[in-house]
């Protein structure tokens, strides 16, 4: 029987993979922090999340990997994809694979019901985005465009992201992943909003 690879992506939460083969995770309202395995992280840049169609994915906001689960599984465990696929399989066959599913399905419901979580940064934590955006060839053409300096952008701790979470940016927005510049504000040496700008356009509402 041909194997449903999408239907795979979608059933299997995706952390459940990434708990025993990332480092430093950590729960944040319905999503899932990691240190990044595909760069030197220090601030759980890789994000798993679901999409709107219930398909999960990771995807890390300082070096702009995005991996499936069975992407995830062949790049850590370095086998090959039909491997990776493989190994999925073989999670779910697990005869407590079921209860595992539902009680990581009831912290997800649960989660959706609880008041949003305001979440505050040290301003460190932002350095990746920072660094992201001294790095980014698209992201220096639009500050220059406006006038500002990468010293004045380093000054005021501007950060940039290929493509945001899709609770933040949809993924169905006409410029997800085209490039967003970072807009912090920051009180006592913390971050407590960030505001998004597209290199492409208008911006959208601060989170």
């Amino acid at each position: 029987m041909p194997v449903n690879l999408d239907e795979l992506k979608k059933t299997v939460p995706m952390w459940l993979a990434a708990e025993s083969r990332l480092k430093g995770m950590s729960k944040r309202g319905v999503e899932y922090d990691f240190l990044c395995a595909w760069h030197n992280d220090t601030t759980q840049s890789f994000q798993i999340y679901q999409e709107d169609d219930g398909t999960w994915l990771g995807h890390c906001q300082a070096c702009g990997v995005t991996k499936n689960i069975f992407q995830l599984i062949q790049d850590v465990d370095k086998v090959t994809f039909k491997e990776a696929i493989k190994i999925v399989q073989n999670l779910i066959s697990d005869p407590g694979w079921e209860a595992k599913k539902a009680a990581a399905d009831a912290v997800f419901q649960r989660t959706l019901k609880q008041k949003q979580e305001t979440i505050t940064l040290p301003v460190e934590a932002f350095s990746s985005y920072a660094q992201a955006l001294q790095n980014s060839p698209i992201g220096l053409s639009w500050l220059k465009g406006r006038g500002i300096t990468p010293e004045t952008a380093d000054v005021f701790n501007l950060g940039y992201v290929q493509k945001p979470l899709p609770t933040v940016v949809p993924t169905n927005h006409p410029w997800h992943d085209k490039g967003w510049i970072l807009f912090p504000e920051v009180r006592d040496g913390r971050i407590i909003s960030i505001k998004y700008r597209s290199v492409m356009g208008k911006k959208v509402p601060h989170v």
